[in-house]
């Protein structure tokens, strides 16, 4: 019986193709290939559409209901035998040119312009022919958000293509030809992955702020956010906790993971030990730092100079020397052995032995001085003239020194130094008179854990004038000094600046140092007699 059927079906096709010939158009052929191949040579010229949907019609064994706005001739030339899939291709390809295509209803297609496909369209995975065919595909995201992706994936879509998400759950339906629907589908399987949607995540730090941490994050990341997902990174300090929240997609989270453990670490340190030496310079003594610095053990030259940044002497005060600062740098036992001597001279005294612990390029300060009230105004009382009121302002002088460390991996550690030195002198005639001088330098130095560093040049010249003999006639005009004698003496100081670094890098060191520190404290005001004036 079936080989029956297939002799009638072949019969009619031959029919078909005998009253296209009698009709004067193309002839459409097909015919059997050799055994075993099942190919089809199709061959239409000119032939009305109206036939060629009938010869498809018997070849698929399907009803087609056509477009009645359908008209005209086509050509199909295929220079070899093709199955029955490349056949139906070749009506799609046709169909489309003609501004049609097919939609494959249950039992027969039905022929609509590809405008109206929108609204018939198959799912993709029902066909078996692809390419020009209009397909509806539903598609459900699992990551992504539907509303977030249309207008990306409508910009793929051809012109007479549809897209919407639905509102409820996250899905988007295409309706388009089936090449266009494959290329969106295999493009949501590689996009929409776990990591895709943001999440959020506390980060508690440890050494770093929050608050520094935020903005440049913040800069970085919302400038490489995926514009497929249009998300965006958000990333808030909490200053209390000294934490960061972060909402971000999952690959994100992994970038800001990895750059924090880089830099949430421990910060190396540096203790510095400070002296404040003054050294009184006589013609008999010539104790300063050009005679202690000016050559080493092996006769090379050990002491640098610096010009002052500024100097500020707004009085015109004549007994403040401009010299030079100038530095060098030595070790401990010779540090030691200055110490020793400091303290045994009657012309040298240590003003102060300061400590302080810094962080890595941050910046510490060192204050030693006294404020002095400084008189600002003077008022008359309205009720008594012989009532004045002074008012006074407290300032403080002496030396100001700011220190802010480098400290390089080999523990090497580069000190940029700013120093200012104040001095007050009151007037002879007037105590609320009082004349002020500032002095100012900075420099950057490079010392290895442990050094000494030394800066001196600092100079203050001090003048007096003794008077002596018989009282009142010494200060008789003209013959005054037969009667007496007065002596000229000036006396020249100069300070200097002992500062030692020692690189704290674990907290042992840190405990190591800070046992040091109370061990050497009282043998140091013994051993150098030290005067604090902080």
């Amino acid at each position: 019986m079936m080989r029956l059927a297939r002799k009638i079906r072949w019969f009619f096709i031959l029919v078909m193709l005998c009253s296209l010939v009698g009709t004067g158009v193309g002839a459409g052929v097909a015919q059997a290939a050799p055994k075993g191949k099942n190919l089809i040579e199709i061959n239409f010229r000119q032939t009305d559409i109206m036939a060629v949907l009938e010869f498809y019609s018997h070849l698929m064994g399907k009803t087609f209901i056509p477009n009645p706005e359908l008209k005209g001739p086509v050509t199909v030339i295929s220079p070899k035998p093709v199955t029955r899939f490349e056949a139906l291709r070749l009506l799609y390809s046709v169909l489309d040119m003609k501004g049609y295509t097919l939609v494959q209803q249950s039992g027969y297609y039905k022929i609509v312009s590809k405008s109206m496909a929108v609204h018939e369209g198959l799912n993709v995975d029902s066909i078996t022919v692809g390419g020009d065919q209009m397909v509806t595909e539903v598609i459900m995201l699992k990551y992504l958000k539907a509303a977030d992706v249309i207008a990306d994936f409508r910009q793929i879509l051809s012109p007479e293509g549809s897209i919407f998400s639905g509102k409820s759950n996250n899905y988007i339906v295409f309706t388009d030809t089936a090449a266009n629907v494959n290329k969106i589908k295999e493009l949501i399987s590689h996009i929409d992955m776990p990591g895709s949607l943001p999440v959020s995540k506390t980060y508690s730090l440890q050494y770093i702020e929050a608050k520094t941490v935020a903005p440049m994050l913040t800069k970085l990341y919302t400038e490489k956010v995926g514009k497929v997902t249009q998300s965006t990174v958000q990333i808030l300090s909490m200053d209390e906790t000294n934490s960061l929240i972060v909402l971000a997609p999952e690959s994100v989270h992994d970038d800001i993971t990895s750059i924090i453990s880089k830099l949430d670490v421990r910060t190396m340190q540096v203790s510095i030990k400070a002296y404040l030496v003054e050294v009184t310079l006589t013609d008999e003594t010539k104790l300063g730092f050009e005679w202690m610095f000016s050559t080493n053990a092996d006769g090379t030259d050990l002491k640098g100079a610096l010009d002052f940044g500024h100097i500020f002497d707004p009085t015109g005060i004549a007994n403040t020397a401009q010299e030079a600062l100038k530095f060098s740098i030595i070790n401990s036992d010779n540090f030691k052995m200055m110490m020793n001597f400091f303290a045994s001279d009657d012309s040298s005294r240590v003003v102060s032995a300061p400590h302080i612990v810094a962080l890595d390029n941050q910046k510490a300060s060192i204050a030693v001085g006294t404020e002095i009230p400084i008189l600002k105004l003077t008022q008359t009382s309205v009720t008594s003239q012989q009532n004045v009121i002074k008012t006074y302002d407290h300032r403080k002088f002496g030396m100001q020194l700011n220190i802010t460390p480098t400290i390089a991996e080999n523990r090497d550690v580069t000190l940029k130094i700013d120093q200012t030195l104040s001095s007050l002198l009151a007037d002879d005639t007037d105590p609320d008179k009082w004349q002020s001088t500032d002095r100012a330098a900075s420099t950057t130095v490079l010392v290895k854990d442990a050094q000494t560093l030394v800066i001196g040049g600092l100079m203050t010249v001090n003048s007096a004038l003794d008077k002596k003999g018989a009282p009142y006639l010494r200060n008789m005009p003209v013959l005054g000094p037969l009667f007496g004698s007065q002596d000229d003496s000036m006396t020249k100081s100069e300070l200097l600046l002992f500062l030692t670094p020692y690189v704290i890098a674990t907290p042992d060191e840190a405990d190591a140092m800070s046992g040091l520190r109370k061990a050497q404290s009282p043998m140091a005001v013994d051993e150098f007699g030290l005067i604090f004036d902080l």
